[in-house]
């Protein structure tokens, strides 16, 4: 069904699809389905020994010299 102002087309009603918001990200293609699994993936180890929130602060410090 067509709704329409002065004979002008501004709207189309169609039957609702209960479709999550997940599946219509999937559907348009703006969303990549994962590969593996989460108990798949390897957690990520910084190693530097720097803490983020001090090189954080150091970085935001400079932006204000």
């Amino acid at each position: 069904m067509e709704v329409t102002e002065r004979g002008r087309a501004v709207a189309i009603l169609v039957p609702y699809e209960a479709v999550s918001g997940h599946q219509r990200l999937v559907d348009s293609g703006d969303l990549a389905p994962g590969s593996q699994g989460i108990l798949d993936i390897e957690p990520v180890t910084a190693g530097t020994g720097i803490r983020l929130s001090d090189e954080l602060a150091a970085l935001r410090d400079e932006e204000w010299r």
